[in-house]
């Protein structure tokens, strides 16, 4: 259910923004406020988008808890946002870092949740809130951006948002350097997750909680980890190399 309704949101929003017949950009932010509004309840749905989008989010939510339901509307939220600047025409050349951070946003709205919703449990507040944690979530959605932009770069040489392209704009270097430098700060946060993995279980905030929540947590540091295999896999079909992405 999670990866239906998640396919759902992306093709709507797919529709509306990329769309042939999508709406035009200056109806666009009008639309995304409307959209907003509909998500979190506070006016009824007008259109087919509007319906379309509450059943998505109501399907993705309705078995979790109310503060789990408000963290993913506003991960939504944050996507649809986002999605409305990259669609303003010609937008600005990003360094590396502002195209990374952007980059977070599509990818960390399904990535962040997914653990939590596939494997049907949620983090007790009191940790999931961790600064520890966070960067734990940042990093694996880093991670999901560089694997996916690295191993379709061969299809997005003219893409400002690949982070391969900025990396090599913002650096005036050639697409082998880019690709080497890029890849290396891939392994950089690679190791950076093994060192929290290893870290956060041990945190005082976490060894005085119950058994049961110290479980939990274990379980959603290993399925996060199984996530940036998954997003790389799901890429492997655009290009022939796998090795180097575990091979340091």
């Amino acid at each position: 259910m999670y990866v239906t309704n998640t396919a759902a949101w992306h093709l709507l929003v797919r529709e509306l923004f990329e769309a042939p017949d999508g709406l035009r950009l200056t109806e666009h932010t009008e639309f995304v406020r409307t959209l907003v509004a509909s998500i979190d309840a506070r006016t009824p749905p007008t259109t087919q988008w509007h319906t379309a989008a509450i059943l998505c989010t109501t399907a993705l939510t309705a078995s979790k808890s109310p503060e789990w339901a408000r963290r993913h509307k506003h991960h939504w939220r944050t996507f649809l946002v986002n999605c409305l600047e990259d669609a303003r025409p010609e937008p600005p050349r990003a360094d590396f870092a502002d195209c990374l951070r952007r980059r977070r946003i599509p990818v960390g709205t399904a990535v962040i949740d997914s653990a939590e919703a596939l494997g049907r449990y949620e983090l007790p507040q009191h940790i999931a809130g961790l600064p520890e944690l966070e960067r734990f979530r940042l990093v694996t959605t880093d991670m999901c951006v560089l694997a996916r932009d690295l191993l379709r770069l061969d299809r997005e040489l003219t893409n400002a948002h690949n982070a391969v392209v900025a990396y090599r704009t913002q650096h005036c270097l050639d697409w082998s350097d880019a690709q080497t430098q890029v890849l290396a700060i891939y392994h950089r946060r690679r190791r950076e997750l093994h060192e929290l993995t290893a870290r956060i279980p041990y945190l005082p905030a976490v060894a005085g909680q119950p058994l049961t929540d110290q479980v939990t947590l274990r379980t959603y540091l290993h399925d996060l980890w199984q996530v940036t295999h998954g997003f790389a896999a799901a890429h492997l079909i655009n290009h022939r190399h796998w090795t180097p992405f575990h091979t340091r």
